[in-house]
Parts: structure tokens; sequence; C-alpha cells
């Protein structure tokens, strides 16, 4: 069978003839006829692509599950080793080939009263767009929005 490519170019150029004759519909019934399985076909594709793409995002969800049980356990053991150290009081032990201590974390800020603190440790953070929605509004109203569109965005397939 020809690709839809090629079935769409035929029947394009088929709307075009300009003295139509009864040979003309044969084969317009046949392009069309051909245009529909291609169709249905391609269809048949998506939806099993959309099958496809569920199963992924399920497994995705599973395997992010297991590795956040693994993070999990981890951070318990490494937890529980220390604790134990910390119990017994050594802060430097050789495992093997591994070498474990207990240090002390470096020190973090911590905001007790934002009010109180100086301005020049204070830092501007200017966030500046524009509102689509805004602008989509005043279209929708009638009116014009200097250095903006109001575009179509063209269409989309819904197969249903």
């Amino acid at each position: 069978m020809k690709s839809m490519y090629k079935l769409t170019a035929e029947y394009q150029a088929l709307m075009e003839v300009e003295e139509w004759t009864e040979e003309h519909d044969v084969l317009l019934d046949e392009l069309a006829g051909d245009l529909e399985v291609k169709a249905e076909n391609i269809c048949k594709l998506l939806a099993e692509l959309k099958g496809d793409i569920e199963s992924f995002k399920a497994e995705e969800k599973r395997i992010a599950a297991r590795r956040k049980q693994l993070e999990n356990s981890s951070s318990r053991l490494k937890d529980y080793l220390q604790q134990c150290l910390e119990s017994a009081d050594i802060d430097n032990i050789k495992a093997g080939t591994f070498k474990v201590r207990i240090q002390a974390n470096n020190p973090s800020v911590q905001i007790v009263d934002e009010e109180l603190i100086p301005e020049e440790y204070f830092v501007t953070v200017v966030d500046k767009r524009p509102s689509k929605m805004d602008i989509a509004d005043e279209f929708r109203s009638g009116n014009d929005v200097p250095g903006c569109e109001f575009k179509s965005s063209g269409y989309s397939l819904r197969i249903a």
C-alpha cells in the first residue's frame, strides 16, 4: 500500500482535475478507501504507542518508589552506625576497607528574626515577565496590546 503522503498527494491532484469523468469517481472512491485504511492503521499505532507510554510511566513510578526505599534504607543504616559509634564514644574506626569517622558539620546560618537583619545582607530578586493570560483577555475583549499578536495556534488532531 502507498504511503499516506502519496495517497494525500494523489487525492489533491485528483481534486484539481478540471474535467470530471466517471473514471475519476471510481478513482476517488478507491483513494478515499485507501486513505481510510491508512488513517485507521495510524490510529491503531497511536493507540499502541499510548499504551506503551502508560506502561513506561507506571514503570518509572515503580522504579522511583524502589529508589526511594533504597535511599531511606541507606539513610537509616548511616544514622544507625553513627548512633552506635556515638553511644560507644568512638569517633574514628577502621572497618575493613573503610574508614569511618564522626566529624562536626560546617556551621549554617539560621534566620531567627528577619526584621532585625541589616539591609546590606538582603538581595533583590526581580521577576518581570508579560502575563499572557491578561494579554489574551485584552485581545478577546477586542483591544490591541502593543508588541503582541493574537494568533491561532493552528489545528490539532483529535482521535475518538
